[in-house]
């Protein structure tokens, strides 16, 4: 694929000049790969080889892209359904624009506190799940590691794999392990 004159030269730019500046961070990654540009993907991830990871995948607002998107076409949807049916029953134009207005803002409460409700519901779940799964741990380690090897196994692993995995895990955190492997893999 042929990337713009401008985008490209800011690649090379980039690995030539400015690496120092760039190296580790998102804005240089994404100017790799916006620019299909493998040397200076390499050149960002081999300068920051070694050091702590500080990188943020993501961006601004991307935990709100699929509440944004569902709330956006449920919002539109609504309103126009309400919209049409005050039109519809030939109703003042005054009285078509307040139905409107207030189905947007009700509409906009209810998926704004619907989503809230949500979240803080899942992260409840997760957090009595981790709890239950760490209690476990404690109770029956042997028990709970084989678990979790079996868990990494039926997910695709090697047993070889899943048991350096988990072996690991425990050795550095062992009362995260067994919390993040098993529902990490389902979630």
């Amino acid at each position: 694929m042929a990337t713009a004159p401008s985008v490209e030269l800011a690649s090379k730019s980039a690995m030539a000049t400015d690496a120092p500046k760039v190296e580790g961070t998102v804005k240089a990654a994404k100017a790799a790969y916006a620019a299909e540009d493998p040397e200076l993907s390499r050149a960002v991830h081999d300068a920051k080889a070694g050091t702590v990871a500080d990188e943020k995948h993501g961006g601004a607002g991307s935990d709100y892209i699929k509440s944004i998107v569902f709330g956006g076409l449920d919002g539109i949807i609504t309103t126009f359904a309400i919209v049409a049916a005050v039109a519809g029953a030939s109703l003042p134009l005054e009285v078509v624009l307040l139905m409107g207005f207030a189905n947007l803002i009700a509409d906009a409460i209810s998926m704004g506190l619907g989503d809230y409700l949500s979240t803080a519901a899942e992260i409840d779940s997760i957090m009595q799940e981790r709890k239950r799964e760490a209690w476990e741990l404690e109770q029956y380690p042997e028990g709970e590691r084989q678990e979790m090897i079996d868990e990494y196994v039926n997910n695709g692993f090697e047993k070889e794999d899943a048991t350096t995995i988990i072996d690991t895990f425990l050795k550095t955190n062992p009362t995260e392990s067994s919390s993040t492997s098993s529902s990490s893999l389902t979630t």
